[in-house]
């Protein structure tokens, strides 16, 4: 809803070089690329270009940490279903669909008191 919009702050940058020093978000929400397959069919040359940009960035390592680090209340990971976890950090619980999944890390409020 409009009303939930209006409470978002979205902000574009590498999110580990980002600042967090002033950011206390509630929710961190983080899509990294799903890992590589093993399959031979090709993906969308656009999808091709990308995965060429970010060799060495597509794993997510780092991410997961600093999301908990920073996060209040929880982290929303999106991976595909049968992906490994990101950092192999077990989830709270996990939301799966067809050919994704979302874990979720719920913050220990006693962790950030």
């Amino acid at each position: 809803t409009l009303e939930t919009l209006s409470r978002m702050t979205l902000y574009f940058g590498d999110f580990l070089d980002w600042d967090m020093a002033s950011a206390h978000p509630e929710v961190v929400y983080l899509d990294p690329m799903f890992p590589k397959k093993n399959k031979s069919a090709r993906v969308k040359k656009e999808m091709q270009l990308l995965q060429q940009l970010l060799v060495g960035e597509l794993s997510g390592v780092g991410m997961l940490e600093k999301a908990l680090n920073i996060a209040s209340k929880r982290v929303v990971v999106k991976r595909s279903r049968a992906a490994g976890y990101l950092s192999d950090l077990k989830p709270s619980y996990q939301l799966k669909g067809k050919s994704n999944r979302y874990d979720i890390y719920i913050i220990n409020p006693m962790q950030t008191a």
